[in-house]
């Protein structure tokens, strides 16, 4: 009776201590963009960029170092952590870099939701494109957000609040060139940017495309408008 029984506790230790399985990983949203597949590789469950990626999405510059995976920021600030055999893989000439465990590091997004299979590290944040014009902090509901407005507003552009979503709406045609939602059902895609994570809930954004013009050609008025609406999305907090 005591044999049966130590051995029916010992199975049940064997199996509480079976490791979990490794995370399964179909999208990876970085800096608020959706890579491609060809951007990253996947390996036991962590997601390793390319470095010409990182540079392009989070224009931080890879700096050379033996021991260490090191960048620097637009701030001139130089970020580094230790290279370990789960931090850095080569292919080839690319190296691909473990970017979870440096926007952990730097107390960035990141959050893996196990029903979409997403990995989600950093949210849009392009400080390049901000307002250096006067701003005023606004707070929303239904979205319920924060974003700093222009003291003079974006030039021909009418901001529709709606249930869950805003609008911004070129008032010379009525075209709404851009869009936040809260959790649309279409995400995560190539074209939205991601604003914010949290508790499960993704705030998106979704801008037209500005027109092409020749070299020495002035933007359109429509051009100026959505460079209006992409600096406030860098200020936008859920």
């Amino acid at each position: 009776m005591k044999k049966g029984l130590f051995a029916a506790l010992l199975l049940l230790f064997l199996v509480g201590c079976t490791a979990p399985a490794s995370r399964t990983i179909d999208h990876v949203i970085f800096c608020g963009q959706l890579l491609d597949a060809s951007d990253y590789i996947e390996k036991d469950g962590k997601a390793f960029i390319d470095e010409e990626v990182v540079m392009e999405k989070a224009c931080y510059l890879p700096v050379k170092d033996d021991k260490n995976v090191s960048f620097k920021t637009i701030s001139e600030k130089i970020i580094q952590i230790p290279i370990r055999k789960d931090t850095v893989l080569r292919q080839g000439d690319k190296r691909y870099v473990n970017m979870e465990e440096v926007f952990e590091s730097q107390k960035k997004t990141v959050c893996y939701d196990e029903e979409k299979h997403l990995l989600v590290l950093g949210t849009f944040d392009r400080k390049d494109l901000a307002y250096s014009d006067i701003t005023q902090k606004e707070t929303l509901t239904g979205p319920a957000i924060t974003w700093d407005w222009p003291e003079d507003g974006i030039e021909g552009v009418e901001v529709v609040k709606g249930k869950g979503s805003i609008a911004f709406k070129f008032k010379a045609t009525g075209e709404i060139l851009g869009t936040i939602e809260e959790n649309p059902k279409d995400f995560p895609k190539k074209d939205q940017l991601l604003l914010g994570a949290k508790d499960g809930n993704y705030l998106v954004a979704t801008v037209k495309e500005k027109e092409p013009r020749q070299q020495g050609e002035v933007p359109s008025r429509r051009s100026y408008a959505i460079d209006g609406i992409m600096s406030l999305l860098t200020s936008v907090k859920m």
